[in-house]
């Protein structure tokens, strides 16, 4: 069985150009601003189904962010494309 490596978290996340992201517990996380700017309550009293919709909203945007870069990055280096059609297929 292979051993297993420890992960470098610091390297990973210079790689990709990203750092930790705060969702909640702090006033400026992005699950309380979305809860106090779209539905403008308090994150405590919040019902379940305006808590999913402000968890969805702030994963939603810290991987748009992500996605552009990575779109930009992928657009920048311009790779080849291999396209495969399979026999079965036709």
């Amino acid at each position: 069985m292979p051993k297993k490596r420890a992960v470098d978290w610091e390297a990973l996340r210079h790689q990709y150009g990203c750092g930790p992201v705060t969702f909640s517990g702090e006033d400026n996380s992005l699950f309380e601003r979305h809860l106090l700017f779209d539905y403008t309550t308090d994150p405590l009293r919040a019902e379940p189904r305006q808590q999913f919709e402000a968890l969805a909203w702030s994963v939603r945007d810290v991987l748009s962010q992500r996605w552009v870069k990575s779109k930009r990055v992928h657009d920048e280096v311009n790779p080849k494309h291999v396209y495969y059609l399979s026999m079965e297929f036709l």
